[in-house]
């Protein structure tokens, strides 16, 4: 049987987004390129195919507390590694699990009760040692933090959701990267972000530029005189939280990736691994939280 081609959207993107972004995703939409629908040839006598998203979320998710198995390890059960991995490509370069995470995101605000895009957010970062498969073009010291390897600096929500995501070697000063995680937000349409807290490494003038391009203040979270060790610091514990979360994901706590680009998705990943639980758990559940159903099922 030969292998189905790609279905392709027809219809032109809103513009701002992505071609295979838009619309609301169905169990049979179709998202461009980036192949999470596969139709079948018509030689091959069927209306369409499953798509690969399940034995691709397998191989991000499962195997090991949930936290990611190697792409040559795949179940037999599933389609050829090299088939999932070329979808996690097409995924990366069409940013689609950056959008199914904001999607996800903007679900979680809305049952909270808060707009959907934050006026306010977290800015910190987090220095992990790279594994063997790291090549030493992508991967520096970090004197501070004693790590040998990158860093990810990320953007969060007052709530500690995932804004924004870069990936750098572990050489690079906070206030150096800020400026380039900023612009990647702040580029995407209807953002309203108005405030962001940081820690005492976010100085500079490059850094106070990209914030007064967009409008966006600085507040900066000292920790009081004479404090000393562990001390919970008002709105900079929720960003430290997500980054609690992202290090227990065995594919994040330490790298892995031979490239950066991988990396960001492998956050992005664990974002929306954690996120959708989140939501799962929220729904009601049957018979405890749903009495009234119990009771119709019996009638």
């Amino acid at each position: 049987m030969r292998p189905a081609a790609a279905a392709r959207c027809a219809s032109p993107a809103p513009p701002g987004r992505h071609a295979g972004l838009h619309g609301t995703l169905g169990p049979h939409d179709c998202v461009g390129t980036c192949g999470l629908h596969w139709t079948a040839g018509a030689e091959d006598g069927y209306a369409a195919r499953e798509n690969l998203a399940h034995p691709l979320f397998t191989a991000i998710a499962t195997d090991r507390q949930a936290h990611g198995v190697k792409w040559v390890a795949m179940p037999v059960d599933f389609p050829y590694w090299r088939a999932v991995y070329d979808f996690f490509r097409r995924w990366r370069a069409c940013g689609y699990v950056r959008e199914l995470h904001e999607r996800l995101r903007r679900t979680a605000r809305e049952r909270s009760g808060r707009n959907t895009e934050p006026s306010a957010g977290v800015i910190d970062s987090q220095s992990v040692d790279a594994s063997e498969t790291v090549g030493e073009d992508s991967r520096e010291y970090d004197g501070g933090k004693s790590r040998d390897g990158r860093k990810r600096h990320i953007l969060t929500d007052t709530e500690g959701l995932l804004l924004e995501v870069t990936v750098t070697t572990a050489d690079v000063h906070d206030s150096k990267a800020a400026p380039a995680l900023l612009e990647t937000f702040m580029d995407q349409p209807g953002q309203l972000l108005k405030l962001v807290w940081v820690d005492s490494a976010y100085q500079g003038p490059a850094l106070a530029e990209a914030f007064a391009r967009h409008g966006v203040r600085v507040e900066v979270v000292r920790r009081a005189d004479g404090r000393r060790g562990f001390v919970v610091l008002a709105r900079r514990w929720m960003v430290e939280r997500t980054l609690s979360w992202l290090a227990r994901s065995r594919r994040l706590n330490r790298d892995h990736e031979r490239r950066l680009d991988h990396h960001v998705q492998m956050v992005w990943w664990a974002a929306v691994i954690r996120l959708s639980r989140r939501l799962a758990g929220d729904a009601p559940r049957w018979p405890e939280k749903r009495p009234g159903r119990l009771l119709r099922a019996r009638a």
